[in-house]
């Protein structure tokens, strides 16, 4: 609430149109002055049930502050029910000292302005002031709310990150395929950094004539030592000594 430009001067336009508008709408002259005609609160109760015929069902008629105050308070309240921001309405402690008579007259033009805004008074009645904004509410279908849904579960293109960019190549199969492969589950093949020098630095696979049996016949690889591992074996090995003659025991072996 405003404690600035607590008295009227200056406002005399203002607050002749506001005296002509309450009594139009009371149905009743305005008597006396404008800070002694509302003073008690009486007045402004009865203008919300002009308005709102029984919004406010106990008007004080006491000559106490305090239940003037009540009566202001019950206004205010009011009034901010109907759409008027609390920044426009006048503060009742600062009116009940006989000051803040400016926000009184700025609290009426923003009444004004709800009853031309808020459809659901239904008031026709003479306004004043001008008509606050209405509020655009929006109403969405069930079919829109769950495709909203959906979208927003989606992930946008910044969520999600390199996703169909960075993605490893799917290795192709060729013949018949079995287990994962045929599921299309992926493949657990190495990638070329993490193998290292895997394929570049292998040994060759040794190739045997004939007819093989056990593991070589499974394919399941070589025993066979590397020529790294056999060092100068093959190399620096001795010659088969040949024997005239007969030979027997290891020798005939």
């Amino acid at each position: 609430m405003s404690h600035r430009n607590l008295g009227i001067k200056g406002m005399a336009r203002e607050v002749a149109e506001v005296q002509e508008w309450v009594s139009t709408v009371m149905e009743t002259p305005w008597e006396g002055t404008f800070e002694e005609y509302l003073k008690d609160g009486q007045v402004l109760c009865a203008l919300i049930n002009k308005i709102s015929p029984g919004k406010i069902k106990k008007i004080s008629t006491s000559k106490m502050a305090l239940m003037q105050m009540e009566n202001h308070s019950k206004f205010v309240k009011t009034i901010q029910a109907w759409g008027v921001p609390l920044s426009d309405c006048y503060d009742t402690a600062l009116f009940a000292e006989n000051k803040d008579a400016s926000g009184v007259v700025r609290s009426l033009f923003a009444l004004g302005g709800a009853l031309q805004s808020n459809l659901e008074l239904g008031w026709t009645g003479p306004v004043i002031g001008k008509k606050y904004a209405q509020k655009n509410v929006r109403t969405y279908t069930e079919e829109q709310l769950l495709a909203q849904k959906i979208a927003s579960g989606a992930g946008s293109q910044v969520s999600q990150g390199s996703a169909n960019v960075m993605e490893r190549a799917e290795i192709q199969d060729g013949g018949i395929t079995a287990g994962n492969a045929a599921a299309g589950a992926g493949s657990n093949e190495m990638s070329a950094l993490a193998m290292g020098s895997a394929g570049v630095m292998e040994r060759s696979a040794i190739s045997k004539g004939g007819i093989t049996a056990g593991n070589d016949a499974a394919g399941h690889g070589s025993s066979e030592i590397s020529a790294l591992a056999m060092g100068s074996a093959g190399v620096m090995e001795r010659t088969n000594v040949t024997k005239s003659g007969i030979t027997a025991g290891n020798d005939a072996a």
